[in-house]
């Protein structure tokens, strides 16, 4: 007798069998069996979409900080690491402690003073010494002192009160012979020669001048030398004087006697 499913049918001397079809009448293919096959599907979309959750958390710990760079920021899946426990937080400057007892600082000599080299320092007092003899050989001059200091030369003249009014003669010999020494010297020479060398001081007791060193007479400044300006400044191709010494005249009035 036959099932309700199947049905029977005769046909000469061969049986064939056919199954009644419920549902879904589409071909399926493939090796593994409908229910397997769709049991793996479900599994393989599961682990991807726990996967992308995972990836998911990943990012976000990532770009989020802690409030508290002190605290622990861990999860249940593990421990999150935050930028601000990663960078170093920055330390206070280090500063040296002063000593008490180091000495004052002093501004060291500039070119032309302390350090100027013997044959250089022999030409400046060579010129010095001429007009120092000049003023002791006036007969308006009772003595006549030089003295050196970190500035220069210093040249003090002392006259009578009632030869005062006689002195500036005397000074003018002196500028004279200060001249003729620089002219007879290879390397001496006074800034401003063919102009105005002398510079007469404020209280009208006295001049002032500069000297200066040169020992490459080709590649000199001769408008800083000859006129004592130089109107080329920091342009100018020419050598400026490194080597200068200032030069100071002061007369004193002594009381008479």
């Amino acid at each position: 007798m036959a099932t309700p499913e199947q049905c029977y049918v005769v046909r000469n001397t061969f049986v064939e069998l056919k199954a009644e079809i419920h549902g879904d009448s589409r071909q399926r293919a493939g090796s593994a069996p409908a229910k397997l096959r769709d049991s793996s599907e479900r599994e393989e979309a599961l682990i991807k979409f726990a996967l992308k959750e995972e990836d998911d958390e990943d990012k976000s710990t990532v770009a989020g900080t802690c409030e508290d760079s002190s605290s622990d920021c861990s999860g249940e899946h593990g421990v999150e690491l935050c930028l601000a426990s990663m960078v170093a937080p920055p330390g206070a400057p280090s500063r040296k402690m002063l000593n008490t007892r180091a000495k004052a600082w002093l501004p060291s000599a500039s070119p032309g003073q302390t350090d100027i080299p013997l044959l250089v320092a022999k030409g400046f007092s060579e010129v010095v010494t001429a007009g120092k003899v000049s003023l002791e050989n006036s007969p308006h001059v009772r003595k006549a002192a030089a003295l050196q200091h970190s500035r220069g030369w210093h040249i003090t003249v002392h006259c009578r009160a009632a030869q005062a009014w006689n002195i500036q003669s005397a000074l003018a010999l002196a500028k004279m012979a200060m001249l003729q020494a620089a002219v007879q010297s290879l390397t001496t020479y006074v800034i401003g020669y063919d102009a105005t060398p002398f510079q007469p001081k404020a209280s009208g007791n006295g001049f002032n001048c500069q000297l200066a060193s040169v020992s490459d007479e080709s590649s000199a400044c001769w408008d800083l030398l000859s006129v004592g300006l130089c109107r080329r400044g920091c342009a100018c191709r020419w050598k400026h004087p490194v080597w200068q010494m200032a030069v100071e005249v002061t007369v004193v009035t002594d009381g008479a006697f």
